[in-house]
């Protein structure tokens, strides 16, 4: 096994649930940020440089997610610039995992039915007294 194989793929591999990963990729936020009082804080004159690295940034994080990304634990990128949107696409993507699991009751065993009968028993006797 890989030695660089995300947490999400070895819980999908032992448990056998799928496993998913949201990634919000950054967009028109430092704008945004400037007209917001309550996040232009937030701001800074190292983002504008950052900005210059971004093509080297976005390499690298197309990178990442190609290499870890896999049937069993694949990652979603959803928009972050819209909080209303972003949450009702992850609510989609958890439920359709969900259906998609195909879960089912365990079938009682034979003495697990024995002992629900004779629970049964035991409580029409406490009714009926």
């Amino acid at each position: 096994m890989n030695k660089h194989m995300p947490i999400l793929h070895l819980l999908a591999l032992s448990l056998g649930i799928p496993g998913i990963s949201i990634a919000e990729p950054t967009n028109d936020q430092l704008l945004k940020r400037i007209e917001d009082p309550d996040k232009s804080w937030k701001l800074g004159a190292t983002d504008v440089e950052e900005r210059k690295l971004w093509d080297s940034y976005m390499r690298a994080y197309e990178a990442c997610l190609s290499a870890t990304s896999s049937a069993i634990a694949p990652w979603y990128v959803v928009p972050a610039d819209d909080k209303k949107n972003t949450r009702l696409i992850i609510s989609r993507i958890i439920l359709d995992l969900f259906r998609g699991l195909e879960m089912a009751y365990p079938e009682p065993s034979k003495k697990r039915r024995r002992e629900l009968r004779s629970i049964r028993r035991e409580l029409e006797r406490e009714g009926a007294a």
